[in-house]
């Protein structure tokens, strides 16, 4: 054999190992787990205003993506209801320092139970899974919030029959400002129950599909309470949300996108305070909640309630989120420092154990009630809020809530 004919067969078979070996490694890559997917899920609203400002979300996402220069091993899926009858599926790639879009499933002749049924959550879900297999799961919500309030009968349907109030119907504590301005109150909460999805459901839905998160983000109005937490307490890990209305804006995932790749709740929280403390509407909470405190925390509100009964004279006095007469949400602190009343051991104890469970959290000085046009001073702020002493009609079901049951 001629010594140029051994050098090219050589040469092929050294091009056919490598072939092979490129090719175990991405058949390798593509079976193996990521170590996380994050799901970004946005359901119909409704509000045009509202699916606007979901696709910049997904946009600043991908900005901070680029800027992080990848996914940290992650995978970031994006599911966008289009109209109330479809949505899209999309794994967002990291490539050549840019994302892009990969459409993997398209949805049509949806109805609206299939974004507020548990068969039509779970569905959604495991297809994200089946998209994206990772080890561990974690989830933001996008669109509009009202805590636990339950679909029938509660201040969502409430609220869509008022009309906003003149400046002279409003509570005295509140600014009124002659402009509108949005958040993420408003859309289907006001005009469309049928889009709207009960926390249980949410939570049967995660236990059904992901098992477990590491985080749910809730960019929406009204859902860091302590309610929603602890119906939710046993299918994630962590609860990243707003105890007030959020600004149609929602959070700036370009400048906290990275610290969400890197589990950095705090700088989530950070990074949303700086952005609105310096935006043209600077109003905006943001808290995060650790779930495995949540059981010593009923355990120590039910001792308190067994021997103090909260003084509704009081009420006035109580930190309030939405500038109801009656109001619904409530800042938890500042309530169970007037429930305990002179009882000093008991306050330093429950105290001691909400630090625990809100480890970071994060205010404007004001907030902002759109129904209103109103901002209010926030003079307290524990990071959650409570229903407990709410004598609304709107809060009537409060006994029916897990929280209640564990607490009284």
């Amino acid at each position: 054999m001629k010594r140029t004919d051994l050098i090219i067969i050589l040469f092929i078979a050294a091009i056919g190992m490598l072939t092979a070996c490129h090719g175990d490694d991405e058949e390798k890559k593509d079976e193996s787990p990521a170590r996380q997917t994050i799901l970004m899920y946005f359901p119909w609203a409704d509000d045009t205003k509202m699916y606007s400002a979901c696709q910049k979300n997904i946009t600043a996402m991908k900005t901070a993506v680029e800027y992080y220069r990848g996914l940290n091993g992650k995978k970031l899926l994006a599911l966008v209801a289009e109209t109330a009858n479809r949505a899209v599926l999309i794994d967002i790639k990291y490539e050549n320092g840019k994302c892009k879009n990969d459409t993997v499933k398209r949805y049509s002749s949806l109805q609206p139970t299939n974004f507020t049924s548990t068969e039509g959550l779970t569905l959604f879900f495991k297809d994200a899974m089946t998209v994206a297999p990772a080890t561990k799961y974690a989830l933001t919500i996008g669109c509009h919030g009202m805590g636990w309030l339950p679909v029938e009968g509660g201040t969502q349907s409430a609220r869509a029959k008022q009309q906003s109030p003149t400046p002279s119907a409003m509570r005295p504590d509140g600014i009124y400002i002659d402009e509108d301005i949005d958040t993420r109150y408003f859309g289907s909460l006001k005009k469309s129950p049928q889009f709207q999805t009960e926390i249980s459901t949410l939570k049967t839905a995660l236990a059904n599909a992901f098992g477990h998160l590491d985080f749910l983000v809730f960019d929406d109005c009204y859902m860091q309470d302590i309610e929603v937490a602890y119906e939710l307490k046993d299918v994630t890990d962590y609860i990243i949300a707003s105890t007030c209305e959020v600004m149609m804006e929602g959070i700036p995932y370009a400048t906290v996108g990275k610290d969400l790749l890197e589990d950095n709740y705090g700088g989530v929280v950070d990074g949303f305070y700086s952005f609105y403390n310096s935006y043209r509407y600077p109003y905006g909470t943001l808290s995060v909640l650790k779930t495995s405190e949540l059981e010593n925390t009923a355990r120590l509100m039910k001792t308190i309630n067994s021997l103090h009964t909260f003084d509704t004279s009081k009420m006035s006095q109580v930190q309030t989120f939405d500038l109801e007469e009656k109001s619904v949400f409530m800042d938890m602190g500042s309530y169970v420092r007037l429930l305990c009343q002179d009882d000093q051991n008991l306050y330093n104890q429950i105290t001691e154990q909400m630090n625990r469970l809100i480890p970071n959290k994060a205010h404007t000085d004001y907030g902002y009630v759109a129904k209103f046009k109103s901002s209010f001073k926030i003079e307290e702020f524990s990071g959650v809020s409570i229903s407990d002493p709410s004598l609304s009609a709107d809060a009537s079901s409060k006994e029916t809530t897990s929280w209640w049951k564990a607490t009284h």
